[in-house]
């Protein structure tokens, strides 16, 4: 079982390593990241949270995983976006944006300092339109699987 932290742990272990991620050239990308409770797939002992980087210009989800260990935290952010930048589900070329912009959540400050020194320009916001309509879009898709009768999260949780 993985420990609980909000203080940030960058570098070996974490999927936020500044060293390779200095690696990769800065594009002209824009990200949005955050997380949203997944009432779906939660339980009355296990809450789901589920995180997602979106590329701005085209609306691609570049990263996705889900935190079972409430709430989201610091770290959680940076293995996202470090997923991202190194390992984008999109299978496009490895690379770090100009602009990440985040929901202006306290618990992320600690990791600011960090994206701005690799290059990359935080812009806090209360509203990410292109996140929200990632998700709703997500759990439509989830909902359609769910209707067909595949469930997409049964071999996780055993239940749809």
């Amino acid at each position: 079982m993985r420990e609980w932290s909000d203080t940030l742990k960058l570098g070996k272990g974490s999927g936020f390593i500044k060293r390779d991620l200095r690696l990769f050239p800065v594009s002209d990308a824009e990200f949005e990241a955050d997380f949203w409770f997944d009432a779906e797939s939660s339980t009355k002992r296990r809450e789901v949270w589920m995180g997602m980087v979106i590329e701005r210009e085209f609306g691609a989800v570049l990263a996705m995983n889900d935190v079972d260990w409430p709430p989201p935290t610091v770290n959680d952010l940076a293995n996202l976006l470090g997923d991202a930048m190194s390992r984008p589900l999109t299978g496009g070329d490895r690379q770090r944006p100009r602009i990440v912009h985040l929901r202006n959540r306290p618990q992320w400050q600690e990791l600011l300092p960090h994206l701005e020194q690799l290059g990359i320009k935080v812009v806090l916001a209360d509203d990410l339109p292109w996140f929200d309509e990632a998700v709703v879009e997500f759990m439509q898709l989830v909902g359609q699987v769910v209707r067909r009768g595949r469930c997409w999260t049964k071999r996780r949780s055993g239940r749809c």
